[in-house]
């Protein structure tokens, strides 16, 4: 993932996920300080499960702190009994129309991976919003 600053305050996050022979790409506007919050929720060992590590943005009037219509969500809990981790990213592409469900593509894309590629990607963040560089959070098998 990129961020473009807008101001010292917002920016695009833009999100390439891929796993398995699916891809997709998105991007949604984010609070510069949500994203350092959810940096810094991901130090958490282990992670909670109930509810999931969760950020998302998108459009839309916000419910339970979620856009009516995510172009960009991530989630990260626990997975199994030997310390791995479930990614699920979900992506979906602007609007368009009157109606929205029938012209907007989404992806859902899951994969495995462990605590030590989730700190990898926790340290990119903080540099990532600075403009240097890009975060990346690779998976495992299971």
């Amino acid at each position: 993932m990129t961020y473009l600053r807008e101001d010292e305050w917002h920016g695009e996050l833009h999100v390439f996920a891929k796993a398995r022979g699916f891809a997709a790409r998105a991007s949604a506007w984010f609070n510069r300080d949500t994203l350092i919050d959810f940096a810094r929720a991901l130090s958490q060992y282990p992670l909670p499960s109930t509810p999931p590590l969760t950020i998302s943005g998108g459009v839309g009037a916000l419910e339970a702190d979620q856009p009516d219509l995510v172009r960009v969500g991530l989630a990260i809990a626990p997975a199994g009994a030997r310390g791995q981790l479930l990614v699920r990213i979900e992506l979906a592409s602007d609007p368009q129309g009157e109606v929205v469900a029938d012209v907007q593509q989404r992806a859902s894309i899951s994969f495995p991976t462990e605590y030590a590629a989730l700190e990898r990607f926790r340290i990119s963040l903080e540099p990532m919003l600075d403009g240097d560089g890009e975060a990346l959070l690779s998976g495992t098998e299971w």
